[in-house]
């Protein structure tokens, strides 16, 4: 149903998924919202900062980024922050394979894949507003600007969006 202004009125900018019964929602000044699969909650945040991208592997397994390098994760119990090394605004984050994790931002891309957070290039660096989608960990897509741009497990190849072709 539709509503507005919102129930709780804050802004939202980012939705996951895991079930009919369980949605998390983030945005506006940290707000991390759940769904029970019949009502919205607020859950406690761990941070102030505005979150812009949410994403996971499982219902204890979420990530949530935000403004000035925030990041938080949710174990199945609680949200606590982590530190991966950037005070850049962070945009999106995607969790593609089993223990592989993405994170896009204000020109930073950060990667990883088991041990710490690695800075990792693409051909065009990220700018404000990126977003990523993973299938899987070598079908990821990156978007920002106009620009596409995809990660085959290897390595990350410019997608041409006018002729549908990416290079190579």
């Amino acid at each position: 149903c539709f509503e507005y202004p919102a129930l709780f009125g804050i802004p939202l900018h980012d939705v996951y998924a895991t079930s009919a019964s369980d949605a998390w929602a983030v945005g506006y000044s940290g707000a991390i919202l759940h769904f029970d699969g019949t009502a919205w909650s607020i859950a406690k945040s761990p941070t102030r900062n505005t979150l812009y991208g949410i994403a996971g592997r499982s219902a204890s397994e979420i990530l949530a980024v935000g403004e000035l390098g925030t990041v938080v994760k949710y174990d199945g119990a609680a949200w606590t922050t982590i530190d991966v090394g950037t005070t850049a605004h962070l945009y999106d984050v995607a969790m593609p394979g089993p223990s592989d994790s993405w994170i896009a931002g204000e020109k930073v891309l950060l990667h990883k894949t088991g041990g710490s957070w690695q800075a990792e290039s693409a051909p065009y660096a990220p700018t404000t507003r990126t977003y990523l989608h993973g299938v899987d960990s070598s079908h990821l897509w990156m978007f920002h600007n106009g620009i596409g741009q995809f990660f085959n497990g290897t390595s990350w190849k410019y997608a041409d969006l006018d002729t549908a072709i990416a290079s190579h």
